[in-house]
């Protein structure tokens, strides 16, 4: 196969990837609300580059934290990134809440982070859908240009 022709069948495979792991986050067909519970959604977005994040479950715990767990394949540092799903217009968008740095973590183990929920103007997070962001960089480069890996779940917030 053409190296150019590979490239273009991989990027199309990730275009279709990210798109239909989108489309999970706002899915509200019952089989996928009765495999999880109320407060955890996993979108299964896998839209880095590389592959480094194994997975990422997100629970929140009450109106100010949450717990994130996830699994790395090589020590790096990471971060989330708080989103909120808003509706309206033509098109669905994400509006950026916060972002909650983790700094260095170790692979091949469970990490396991309880954290502090970004306010969003001063007030705890209102009741809807969000997702959550895990970006890995490597070593010594937390929110330096762009993430070498990263991997989305969707929370709604009751």
């Amino acid at each position: 196969m053409p190296e150019a022709l590979r490239r273009w069948s991989i990027a199309a495979l990730a275009l279709l990837a990210l798109s239909s792991s989108l489309a999970a986050c706002g899915d509200d067909e019952p089989q996928a609300r009765e495999s999880a519970s109320p407060a955890t959604l996993a979108c299964g977005s896998e839209d880095g580059p590389g592959d480094v994040i194994s997975s990422i479950e997100v629970e929140v715990l009450s109106q100010d934290q949450a717990r994130a767990t996830y699994i790395l394949k090589r020590d790096v540092e990471v971060g989330i990134l708080v989103s909120r799903h808003e509706l309206g217009g033509a098109a669905p968008r994400l509006r950026l809440v916060g972002r909650v740095p983790f700094g260095p973590q170790r692979s091949t183990v469970v990490n396991e982070e309880t954290f502090d929920l970004p306010k969003s103007d001063g007030q705890p997070l209102a009741e809807g859908e969000y997702e959550f962001t895990l970006r890995a960089f490597e070593t010594g480069k937390l929110n330096e240009g762009d993430p070498v890996d990263k991997r989305s779940a969707c929370v709604t917030i009751e």
